[in-house]
């Protein structure tokens, strides 16, 4: 490595030697040796062809932090009106630590916050449902992971989709800042209401005399994801009809 006619910069497996001589105004002419032969030694450059050369630039970018965020939700489907965790995973997998990290996520108009929670350091913050997460420093090789819990919206149809999409960021420099966001999908379902435990007063009813009609009690229970629903009953019989209209009206009220 050149910084002068007469002066040379060797750097070997993170031994640095240089000139304390050296001017502030040659480091931009500095370029980095990486040497890994067997018959390199300090201070002097091997016999053999030198190793490609790496600027300071492209040194800069492999020393940089690496931020990269995955993301996954449970349950999948999701009943409506139930929760749906997200579980948001943000890794520094590069040498440098990152400083001043947040995770910005904005979940979808289709569910409400519940809460929030992070390790590492991680402090929540934001109103409704717009949601960050922030880390003062984020080490190299260190990663920290974010709990989201939501509430899915009762209303939704049955099988409607659900996209959420977490982001990184930071100030630092970063080898690749193209992985920095993710987006997870579940489906909403929306089941119909179900009907249990029907039962009547009496099971088999004999024809009355004159036709007259008798009183019949209709147990049952309606259950909705959603809460109370409205229902109604109504009653047919194959009994003939007569034309005689000697029946009741109504059947008596008891």
């Amino acid at each position: 490595m050149r910084t002068s006619g007469t002066r040379k910069l060797w750097k070997t497996a993170g031994n640095i030697r240089a000139s304390k001589r050296l001017c502030q105004e040659v480091w931009s002419l500095i370029r980095y040796d990486f040497q890994t032969t067997a018959g390199f030694e300090d201070g002097s450059p091997p016999e053999s062809p030198a190793e490609p050369e790496l600027d300071y630039l492209t040194a800069s970018t492999l020393l940089a932090s690496e931020l990269s965020v995955s993301q996954t939700a449970s349950p999948n489907p999701v009943v409506t009106g139930s929760n749906v965790t997200y579980t948001i995973v943000v890794a520094n997998t590069g040498s440098s630590a990152a400083s001043l990290v947040t995770v910005t996520d904005d979940l979808p108009a289709t569910v409400s916050f519940v809460s929030c929670s992070a390790t590492g350091g991680g402090v929540c913050g934001g109103s409704g449902n717009n949601r960050t997460i922030s880390f003062p420093v984020l080490a190299g090789g260190n990663s920290a992971t974010i709990t989201l819990v939501a509430n899915v919206t009762c209303a939704l149809a049955n099988g409607t989709l659900i996209d959420n999409t977490a982001a990184v960021s930071t100030p630092s420099p970063e080898q690749d800042p193209n992985n920095n966001s993710v987006t997870v999908t579940v489906t909403a379902s929306n089941p119909p209401p179900v009907i249990r435990n029907a039962s009547v007063s009496t099971p088999v009813i004999r024809p009355a005399p004159n036709h007259t009609l008798d009183s019949e009690t209709v147990n049952y229970t309606v259950t909705d994801n959603c809460g109370p629903v409205t229902s109604s009953l109504s009653v047919t019989s194959n009994e003939p009809v007569n034309g005689l209209g000697d029946a009741p009206i109504k059947p008596p009220i008891g």
